[in-house]
């Protein structure tokens, strides 16, 4: 076992969709002899180490979330998962902010003695290829990047003709990662959250430019659009009821049946673009 996942979330997704990714997750790392650690901001795990104390995260105790009475009323909390990550820790309310993912990920990688890192988030569902294709991938280089991916929303699978380079399919060694989220958290530089590769480079703004490959899966990653993405919601291409590999939409459905969490998405209108657009 040369290879860790780290499975990141804030909490703000439907509790049945929580529980399927947290499921996924254990699986494949089951399958691959992975270690595995989640950092959340609520208990999502049977146990867990409660970080909260950590001074690390001070920064990200300010301008919390300003949806508080929605939140704690309704729907955060723990999703009815049997599965013990190697590793769990709970962070505390912190706000939801790109910082506060680098941070996360950043805590978790300091608990981490494996040198290959694999990044999955909340919502999205990665296929059986997935960890075998990019563990090889970090073999010969620092950052490796899944470019094959679709969308799910509740009204079907679709597609997009923009490009989306998200950190949920990125991978990285260890040391690599950390020295590349440290440079962005001490300068304050978050207009773009993820690596650039030079090869992709086109003078984006804030780029932090490394050196990495493509992996072209033959399966696309599964993102899920529930409401309240951190991204938001893209431009929708046409829906459809059927996938190659994911296959038939309606039996997903459940996974956004939360009324606790419908009931915070009506809270405020903006939310369906993005998270971090909703912040004062």
């Amino acid at each position: 076992m040369d290879t860790a996942l780290l499975f990141y979330t804030n909490n703000l997704l439907p509790a049945p969709l929580l529980n399927a990714t947290i499921l996924r997750m254990w699986e494949l790392a089951w399958e691959n002899d992975c270690f595995s650690i989640i950092s959340s901001h609520f208990p999502v795990t049977p146990s867990y180490t409660d970080v909260s104390g950590d001074e690390f995260f001070d920064p990200s105790r300010k301008d919390i979330f300003p949806f508080d009475p929605a939140i704690e009323g309704a729907f955060v909390r723990r999703p009815e998962c049997r599965v013990q990550s190697d590793v769990a820790v709970v962070t505390g309310r912190l706000a939801y902010s790109p910082m506060t993912i680098a941070r996360q990920i950043v805590h978790a990688l300091r608990r981490i003695s494996l040198e290959k890192i694999i990044l999955m988030e909340h919502d999205v569902f990665y296929p059986p290829n997935y960890i075998a294709d990019m563990s090889a991938a970090l073999d010969d280089s620092a950052f490796a990047l899944y470019d094959n991916y679709t969308f799910m929303d509740c009204d079907g699978f679709f597609s997009t003709e923009m490009e989306f380079r998200h950190l949920s399919r990125y991978a990285a060694h260890r040391a690599d990662l950390e020295n590349f989220f440290m440079s962005k958290i001490e300068e304050d530089r978050f207009a773009i959250l993820e690596p650039v590769f030079i090869d992709h480079f086109r003078g984006d703004p804030d780029a932090d430019l490394v050196k990495g490959v493509v992996v072209n899966g033959a399966v696309p990653v599964l993102d899920v659009k529930h409401g309240a993405n951190a991204a938001g919601q893209i431009l929708v291409g046409r829906h459809r009821l059927m996938d190659d590999h994911w296959g038939f939409h309606p039996k997903y459905l459940p996974l956004f049946e939360d009324q606790g969490y419908d009931a915070f998405l009506g809270t405020d209108a903006t939310l369906g673009y993005g998270l971090f657009r909703s912040m004062p």
